[in-house]
């Protein structure tokens, strides 16, 4: 049960039952790969999963984890379908590959889980990051899956089937969706058109976490309204919730 929506949200909310219905409109399609070599790939520590619109700063947030607790986090790198940004390397930010070779490794069972955005875009987990990223070496890693809502959804229905430790997953919210937008639009890699889109499909996400299901599914959200003042909470959260003591 996630803990109760941030009350910097509470006004948030006329403008996401309102957006709900449009977002509706977004087609995205997810599915879970049920192979017998994923047992293969459960790590020995909880998941730690981070979700969120896109722009809300995940990525960041990682980065600064990651360079304070080298040896206790480990990302997950997910793959896509869609052409890097400017700054991205391939490996690092995601697993940039052609459409078909995703498709065609799907059909060979080697996804954890995977999703289509627009009819257009793919994004996935495979089975190979997950072992790769926890380093399961001296006790192991804690994993870090930076995934979208749909991603969240398969992990919380189907990751009990493989494994007896629940995902901790944690929800990141920006300050306003207005602020949101501003970001995209501010970062000047995309058009008016695939920003709307961003959108349509991040007032859904910001809706679903609102809702019953969602708070179900994840375990606690960070407003990310300061960067520093987001990672401390987010630290202390990944504290609470597992066997961690901020590299002490």
């Amino acid at each position: 049960m996630a803990a109760a929506v941030p009350a910097a949200w509470r006004s948030q909310r006329a403008i996401l039952a309102l957006s709900a219905g449009a977002a509706t409109a977004v087609v995205i399609t997810a599915r879970w790969a049920t192979t017998a070599s994923a047992s293969a790939a459960i790590p020995k520590r909880r998941l730690l999963v981070l979700a969120g619109p896109s722009g809300v700063g995940k990525g960041t947030l990682i980065e600064k984890l990651r360079a304070e607790f080298p040896r206790d986090f480990g990302v997950c790198v997910s793959h896509t379908t869609r052409d890097p940004r400017p700054g991205e390397q391939d490996g690092v930010a995601y697993n940039f590959v052609a459409k078909p070779d995703m498709q065609a490794s799907i059909a060979r069972g080697e996804f954890l889980e995977y999703a289509e955005i627009h009819g257009k875009t793919m994004y996935g987990t495979s089975l190979a990051a997950i072992p790769a990223a926890c380093d399961e070496g001296a006790g192991g890693k804690i994993c870090i899956f930076d995934i979208d809502i749909q991603g969240c959804k398969a992990i919380d229905e189907k990751w009990r089937r493989v494994s007896s430790l629940p995902p901790l997953q944690i929800f990141i919210l920006p300050p306003s969706v207005a602020g949101l937008e501003a970001r995209l639009r501010g970062r000047g890699t995309e058009t008016d058109e695939q920003v709307d889109k961003r959108m349509a499909t991040a007032k859904g996400e910001l809706a679903f976490y609102e809702s019953t299901e969602g708070q179900r599914i994840f375990n606690d959200s960070v407003v990310n309204a300061d960067l520093e003042q987001a990672y401390a909470e987010l630290k202390a959260q990944v504290e609470k919730h597992l066997e961690w003591k901020g590299g002490r």
